[in-house]
Order: C-alpha cells, then structure tokens, then sequence
C-alpha cells in the first residue's frame, strides 16, 4: 500500500511538472480584488450632505424627516457592484510570446438610495458612481432624484 501511494504522488508530481513544462506564455498576476467599500461610502457621501453618516457596516438607516409641515419617514442605504474583467491573452510585443493576465482588474460602482414613503406610496432616488481606485474619485455614471415630488407635494399640502 505504501508502495502504491508514493507511486502516486511521484507521478503525480511529474504529471504537474510536465504540464508547467509545456506552457511558453508569461503570467502576469496581481492581488486578487480589493474591496473599496469603505473608500467608496465616503467619497459618494461627500457629494450628499443629506444623507446620514452611513458605514460599511449599515447597509441602510431609516430616519424621519421634516419637509414643511409633514414627517415622512425615509430610508437611506447603499449597495456596491463589482464588475470584474475577464482573464485574457494578450501579445507581448518584444518577443511576441503570450501574456496571460490573471482576473485581477474590475470596475467598482457604489449606488446610493432613498426612499420616501408617503400616504400615496414610496418615492425612490438613486444615484450610481463609477468609483476609481487608483485616483480615489468618483463619477455619477446614472441617477434618478425624485426628490422634487416630495418638496412639490409639500408645497401643495
């Protein structure tokens, strides 16, 4: 049995020492995706005064608001998306071998919400930012502010 097994793991070792042997294309690797939550729920609340200080660890925060004379209760929360790019092979153009870059590269988005709720039902905003982490800014890539319904409806009240 012993016998057996260290055939085993001989041949094993060989059998992944030849199929490393037969690779002719570099690997170009880097750390695995970074998490930039907490990076990305500052700099998106920078730009929304409104908001409450919401962590990483509070997805969302339910607070009443005043808007003229009414008190509407209002639900602010975030969530992230992360889009990782694909590996690929790309051509190494002093030696035109092959490059394999590893999954390793993606695109981070945080989108911030509010929801108001009312006697005639829930009014929702959104805004979606493009965070960048080597420059550690944001850019508004979509947004819907409904906002506007909830001051006109106090107006009108």
């Amino acid at each position: 049995m012993k016998r057996i097994f260290i055939l085993f793991i001989v041949i094993s070792f060989m059998l992944v020492g030849c199929s490393q042997e037969e690779k002719t294309q570099t690997v170009t690797t880097s750390s695995s995706l970074h998490n930039y939550d907490f990076e990305m729920i500052t700099e998106a609340l920078k730009n929304h005064s409104d908001f409450p200080k919401l962590t990483i660890n509070e997805t969302s925060i339910t607070e009443e608001v005043m808007q003229g004379e009414n008190t509407f209760k209002v639900v602010f929360s975030w969530k992230t998306v992360i889009n990782s790019h694909r590996s690929t092979i790309k051509k190494d153009p002093n030696n035109h071998t092959d490059i394999w870059t590893e999954h390793s590269s993606a695109d981070y988005y945080i989108i911030l919400m509010k929801e108001w709720e009312t006697d005639k039902g829930n009014v929702k905003s959104y805004w979606k930012y493009k965070y960048i982490p080597q420059t550690n800014e944001m850019e508004l890539v979509e947004s819907e502010d409904n906002d506007n319904v909830i001051h006109s409806t106090t107006q009108s009240m």
